[in-house]
């Protein structure tokens, strides 16, 4: 089944371990709150005001089944949230909430290989698993940057994290921002 627009908004935030201010913090957790609630609205799903007294309407009944979610307006949304949240994220009284393609990537067992990098990452953001050729596709010319050899991200993971300068970091980072902003526009991606 194709993700609702909640799945797709409130689960990317939790895949990815966001950060979101303090509970304390009513002004700027409301505010951020709001922002992605519009998301879902603008994609198809305003929680709380079901278009009509039946509610939503079913996932699993004909004629469209799950596909409701998707169409040529709401993909291109999913897209452009997805891909706000890695490049700039939102702000709201100098919180930013942003996808930190780095830390996460700190989270798993093994991210100085790539292909364990993208396996593992792979495993937790989608439901089924792509062929083998597209990750290693994927990984040469995204991760890899074009190069040949596994040790080009290897080394670049390892002296970031001996030394997490700001040019070590940005290194990295500018690796897994496209990694991860790929595989959010993947159409696996939309699939609960």
């Amino acid at each position: 089944m194709i993700k609702n627009p909640a799945d797709h908004v409130i689960g990317s935030l939790r895949e990815m371990n966001t950060a979101f201010p303090p509970l304390s913090d009513w002004d700027k957790s409301y505010g951020l709150w709001n922002t992605f609630y519009n998301w879902m609205v603008n994609t198809g799903q305003t929680l709380h005001d079901p278009p009509n007294v039946s509610g939503m309407p079913a996932y699993y009944q004909e004629p469209s089944f799950h596909e409701i979610w998707i169409n040529s307006d709401s993909l291109p949304k999913r897209n452009q949230f997805t891909d706000i949240m890695i490049n700039t994220g939102y702000s709201r009284g100098g919180f930013r909430v942003q996808f930190n393609c780095v830390a996460f990537a700190q989270t798993l067992n093994n991210p100085g290989n790539p292909n364990d990098l993208i396996d593992e990452t792979l495993n937790i953001l989608f439901r089924n698993d792509l062929s083998a050729q597209s990750k290693a596709q994927i990984k040469t010319q995204i991760l890899l940057t074009g190069q040949l050899y596994d040790y080009y991200w290897t080394n670049a993971w390892v002296a970031y994290i001996s030394s997490p300068t700001t040019a070590n970091f940005n290194t990295v980072n500018t690796r897994l921002k496209p990694l991860f902003q790929y595989f959010f526009n993947l159409s696996e991606y939309q699939l609960a």
